[in-house]
């Protein structure tokens, strides 16, 4: 045994080695890539620093920091808003009050969030195993989405950051069996932090109900060992994140007269669902649906006559109403997305700033020219290929390959771990995550832009290791079994 528990401890130690070599790495790249983005990018076309295309955020928390209202308004024009929820702009503006209102200190905030996620996606995994730890972290890492968007104040980076630290303690209470009030609190409470960041996981807590639900009347196939207080996780889970939607919900009633918990579910509904849901129906081009319905339904004296919580309202509406109205056109639009956000969505300037000024200009101008025929494509990039840009193209052909075979081998995992017969654990663990993982693909499609991807990575990176984990065992040995 203490020879055993001595090769563990080794091989323990290695694998933290190889993961400080990892977090070198990977602070070395965000340094440079930050430093290159401040110096080449800049001020981009949108007016914002690094790849920020919108102003939301900085505003909220300039305007917080200076006169404590979260508004993204101008001053003295400042009215409390509800488009989105406020922890992100909030943390910002504490940065802005301490330091000054520049939109570098977010960027800076961003890519200290960035490396902090992948420690914690990295202990995360090492709670199955060091093996999973390492290759979590590794393909974590690899995503080059990452870059971009920790080099943006956009709230991709912190939702991710709250949602592992949620995923961790929820690890510890359903594969580790540890059950106590702390992990329990600190599992929903980082949840709904999550939440209030980005409010995809908004609509989870009743999915979560009817996970405790099964595995409440199926224990014999999930637990055998230790019994989970069922009652107690689901109750602290619920009231954690109730008080905190409703919270915010009565806040925006208030301001707004909108009770929704966001103000953007409208403007997704009506703005980007509707035109799209429209165009796959009539199979015309995304930009004329959204052009024909814009004319038709918001367009008017009417509609910007209405104040703010009842134009989301309308537009709340006249989404769900395209919607219903044409179901087919629905179906193939969140269907159709699946590709762009599980496999094909690439970020095509991300690895541009490795190049000179120069370059990323040309090779924009060029990407932006892209069409969606197979062979302009291949045309296109055999064209930057030839004109110095090998790395970027390889780079491109690589993860468009590589996004093909993670979802493959992540599905593979969330099944693997559900379905195997050696560890109830396992089971349990991996159909919590499992339904996390569905639900998340679930909402995203609904305006699946593959940048989106990012808040399945942590799910994704867990399951995609232990399939591959798994592969390595399996093949080791029945290449033994062959000798």
């Amino acid at each position: 045994m203490k020879i055993i528990s001595l090769f563990n401890g080794i091989y323990f130690s290695r694998m933290n080695k190889i993961f400080m070599c990892l977090i070198i790495f990977q602070l070395a790249t965000q340094i440079y890539y930050y430093n290159q983005t401040i110096e080449k990018i800049g001020v981009n076309e949108h007016g914002l620093l690094g790849y920020t295309t919108e102003a939301y955020y900085h505003n909220c928390a300039k305007n917080m920091a200076l006169y404590g209202i979260h508004s993204d308004g101008e001053y003295p024009e400042i009215k409390p808003t509800n488009y989105r929820p406020p922890l992100f702009s909030f943390l910002i503006s504490i940065i802005y009050k301490i330091f000054s209102v520049n939109e570098v200190h977010g960027l800076i905030f961003n890519n200290i969030l960035l490396l902090l996620t992948t420690i914690i996606i990295f202990k995360i995994g090492n709670l199955f195993n060091p093996q999973i730890g390492l290759l979590s972290a590794i393909l974590f890492v690899a995503e080059p989405y990452l870059l971009e968007r920790a080099n943006s104040i956009q709230s991709e980076i912190p939702h991710i950051f709250f949602f592992s630290f949620a995923l961790y303690f929820s690890i510890k209470i359903f594969y580790l069996n540890k059950d106590s009030n702390k992990n329990i609190i600190l599992f929903s409470l980082l949840f709904f932090l999550s939440t209030f960041v980005r409010t995809v996981t908004l609509y989870y807590p009743i999915i979560f109900l009817m996970f405790l639900i099964m595995i409440y009347r199926m224990q014999t196939y999930f637990i055998k060992d230790h019994q989970l207080n069922f009652k107690k996780i689901g109750l602290i889970f619920i009231l954690i994140n109730l008080f905190g939607t409703m919270a915010w919900s009565t806040r925006n009633y208030i301001h707004t007269d909108n009770f929704d918990y966001t103000g953007m579910k409208g403007i997704h509904l009506g703005l980007f669902v509707a035109p799209g849901v429209y165009a796959a129906e009539n199979n015309i081009d995304y930009a004329a649906a959204r052009k024909i319905i814009r004319n038709k339904y918001f367009n008017d004296e009417k509609f910007y006559s209405l104040d703010i919580g009842d134009q989301q309202k309308y537009l709340a509406s006249v989404g769900k109403k395209i919607i219903i109205e044409n179901p087919i056109g629905f179906l193939k639009h969140y269907f159709g997305r699946s590709f762009r956000l599980l496999f094909f969505g690439y970020p095509t300037s991300a690895m541009l700033p490795f190049y000179s000024k120069e370059k990323m200009i040309y090779a924009e101008n060029i990407m932006k020219k892209l069409s969606s025929s197979f062979s302009a494509k291949l045309s296109i990039l055999g064209d930057l290929f030839s004109n110095g840009f090998k790395f970027y193209t390889l780079h491109i052909v690589f993860f468009k390959i590589f996004y093909v075979l993670f979802l493959l081998s992540s599905l593979a995992g969330s099944l693997l771990m559900v379905f195997q017969k050696t560890s109830t654990n396992d089971r349990l663990i991996g159909l919590f995550i499992g339904s996390i993982f569905y639900y998340l693909i679930a909402i995203y499609l609904f305006n699946a832009g593959p940048r989106l991807r990012i808040g399945l990575l942590p799910i994704m990176v867990i399951f995609s290791s232990q399939y591959l984990i798994y592969l390595k065992s399996y093949f080791i040995q029945k290449t033994i079994r062959v000798d």
